[in-house]
């Protein structure tokens, strides 16, 4: 089987400079884990299953029982609950 020379490499490291796991990139896109995802927001795995639920989370199936969790939206999730801390904040201050 011939390889197509003008197509892209797959990149085999990330910005870090360590190797990248099978599966956990694709599109230049990270996936977490539901259980890195609880650790980073210190919640539990059902309240990240919830997020999903609730799309704050954009989350893939690989499968009836896993789940990786799109870490752009985990970012842009924390950055909206720090948008909406600073608005209770600005407003308890105006009271």
């Amino acid at each position: 089987m011939m390889q197509d020379r003008n197509a892209p490499e797959t990149p085999t490291r990330g910005p870090a400079g360590r190797p990248l796991k099978p599966g956990m990139r694709q599109d230049g896109m990270e996936y977490w884990r539901v259980e890195r995802v609880a650790r980073c927001l210190d919640v539990s795995k059902k309240r990240v299953y919830q997020l999903v639920q609730e799309r704050r989370l954009k989350a893939v199936r690989l499968g009836p029982r896993q789940m990786r969790i799109r870490r752009d939206s985990l970012d842009q999730y924390l950055q909206q609950l720090k948008a909406s801390t600073e608005e209770e904040w600005y407003s308890l201050d105006g009271a």
